[in-house]
This record gives structure tokens, C-alpha cells and sequence, in this order.
């Protein structure tokens, strides 16, 4: 279900917002997307959405070939992950269409041979991952290079776009920074752009047992940091994260960390939060002079409310 809110507090939408089950969700430039459909059921189409302020949503494309999008405040891009087949690269300001490329040839080296044809082997892409940054697009792909006692050799590869419209090999990526994403992926697996504060992204996997990140500013240079948690958000006063004992941590640069006293509304600290609510998935907002912040509780309630230590946190059924 869909729902929005211009303060906060009071919210509309609901199971009728859109026809179809909403899996992804993003905003851009003042307007929202969605992406509805069953992607994990093969066949089956999936639709991307937009909404401006005041309007209605209007359907942007419907196709089986797309599970995801990566939003960024100059373009969108539709794909599919399995291939990383490009359904459509859009202005994110007037969704026109923008005419993209395919992915460029990657030399992988010498090739093992195929043993079920003696040639030698074919390099083929497997699924791909793309996020948007506030200048560009980074992506991670999964390519099966050999065959090694007849288990698959894989190899993860990152690729770097100005425009989402044309993508190379990345240049500079550091040691450590692209593994398979059941690692430490480098690339949120469902995230549509990387959380941002002041020109900065922070990207980090939001399954990260290691909180290893990187900080990029134009997507060509990463530099090494240390999340101290997941799902992280980037706003108006920097990046935030909440870790597995209801703790709030706060940077400016994504390197540094800070950690905040929690209002005294919040669930108490623990270690099995899902018990006593579990805020570890949730996300702060900047509102006006307020954080909001927005998370599940328990099983069957979730909580919204004003991050402020004399305001309590309002309760709601889910």
C-alpha cells in the first residue's frame, strides 16, 4: 500500500492508490514513482508510476522485462535485473524518453573452454543492480565466465554512467568495494539511490554484516568507511541510521559517526528488537524544523512521528 503525507501526521492513499501491489517506491524533484506488480512471479508485467504534487498517478510503462528502477534528479532508469535489460532510460522531470546504449564489451582475458563445446567460453550476464547517485549512476554485474569442475565461475563487475544513457567499466574502484551482493554487495540490492547530504552519497548494502561503505561524491572516486548500522537515510541535516538496539547515529560526511540520545517515546533498547519493536528498519526524514521518523513495530502496529524528545510518537494500526 501507498501512502503520503505532507506533514507527517496526517496521511491519504491506501489499498486503492494504485491497482496492483507496490513493491518500490522513490522520490525525486518533489514527485513520487512506484513500481507495482509481482516480480518475483515470472510473466507477470510490472508497471512504473509517477505522481506530481496534486495529481493523479499516470502510468509511465508496464512490461514483463522490468523488477526495477534507479531514480536520479536528472534521469530515471527501468530495468530488469535478470541481463540488466534496460526497459527505458526517462527525464525525471518530464519523463520524456532518452535514447540509451547497450553495455559496452568487457574484456574478461583468456576464457576458459566449454567443455560441452570445446570452444571457448562465452562470457554471459546474469542479473545486474543499478543506483542512482546525486551525479550518475553506478551498477554491479554478476557474469558467468567459465565452468570450473561443473560449478560456474562468476565474476562481479561495476560500471559508471554520467546520464544512465551510455555506462563503462569503472575506472577507480578500490579493493573491496564490488563482491556478490550475499557478501557485501557495495550496491543496496533494492535501493533506487543512494542515501545524499550536500553533494555526498553513502552507499551501503542494506544486509551488511561487515558495515563496510563507501562515500562517493561524483561516483568515480569511493572512499572506505564504517556504517554503524543499516538502512541508512541521507537528509537535510545529514546521513542517520538506526542500529539493532534502537540506537540513532548521526554523520555529516558518512565517515565520522555520532550517536544521539533517542527520544524517550522510543521503544527501549534491545538486542531482539522484533520483541519489543523493531525500529531497525525504519527511516528519519527532514521536515520543516523537524525529523520525522517512520518504522514498523511489533508485528502488527507501526509508529510515526516527530523525532524530539518531548513529543511522543504516535501509534497506529498497520
Amino acid at each position: 500500500e501507498v501512502w503520503y503525507s505532507t506533514d507527517g501526521i496526517d496521511w491519504s492513499g491506501g489499498p486503492s492508490t494504485l491497482r496492483n501491489d507496490t513493491y518500490e517506491l522513490a522520490a525525486q524533484n518533489g514527485d513520487l514513482f512506484a513500481l507495482t506488480g509481482r516480480p518475483d512471479n515470472a510473466g507477470t508485467p510490472q508497471t512504473l508510476w509517477r505522481r506530481q504534487a496534486g495529481e493523479p498517478w499516470t502510468e509511465v510503462i508496464t512490461s514483463q522485462a522490468l523488477d526495477h528502477m534507479a531514480v536520479g534528479p536528472d534521469r530515471l532508469i527501468a530495468y530488469g535485473e535478470a541481463g540488466f535489460n534496460i526497459v527505458g532510460v526517462y527525464d525525471t522531470a518530464t519523463m520524456a524518453p532518452v535514447e540509451f546504449a547497450a553495455l559496452p564489451e568487457i574484456d574478461f582475458g583468456p576464457t576458459d573452454t566449454d567443455p560441452a563445446t570445446g570452444e571457448p567460453f562465452e562470457p554471459s550476464l546474469v542479473v545486474g543492480h543499478a543506483i542512482a547517485l546525486d551525479e550518475g549512476f553506478l551498477a554491479e554485474f554478476d557474469w558467468i565466465t567459465g565452468v570450473d569442475d561443473g560449478e560456474a565461475v562468476r565474476e562481479w563487475r561495476f560500471m559508471y554512467s554520467a546520464d544512465g544513457s551510455a555506462w563503462v567499466e569503472h575506472p577507480n574502484l578500490p579493493d573491496g568495494a564490488t563482491l556478490p551482493y550475499w557478501e557485501t554487495s557495495t550496491i543496496p540490492l533494492w535501493g533506487s539511490s543512494a542515501p545524499e547530504f550536500d553533494g555526498i552519497n553513502l552507499l551501503s548494502p542494506a544486509d551488511n554484516g561487515a558495515f563496510k561503505a563507501w562515500v562517493t561524491d561524483d561516483g568515480l572516486n569511493l572512499s572506505a568507511a564504517t556504517d554503524p548500522g543499516r538502512y541508512l537515510t541521507g537528509t537535510d541535516d545529514g546521513f542517520f541510521t538506526v542500529d539493532n538496539r534502537n540506537r540513532i547515529h548521526h554523520s555529516i560526511d558518512g565517515i565520522t559517526w555520532d550517536l544521539l540520545q533517542p527520544p524517550s517515546t522510543w521503544p527501549r533498547a534491545h538486542l531482539n528488537a522484533s520483541e519489543d519493536g523493531d525500529v531497525q528498519y525504519g527511516s528519519i526524514f527532514t521536515h520543516d524544523d523537524h525529523l520525522l521518523a517512520i518504522g514498523p513495530r511489533g508485528d502488527f502496529e507501526g509508529w510515526v512521528g516527530i523525532v524530539n524528545p518531548s513529543t511522543e510518537i504516535w501509534i497506529a494500526d498497520r
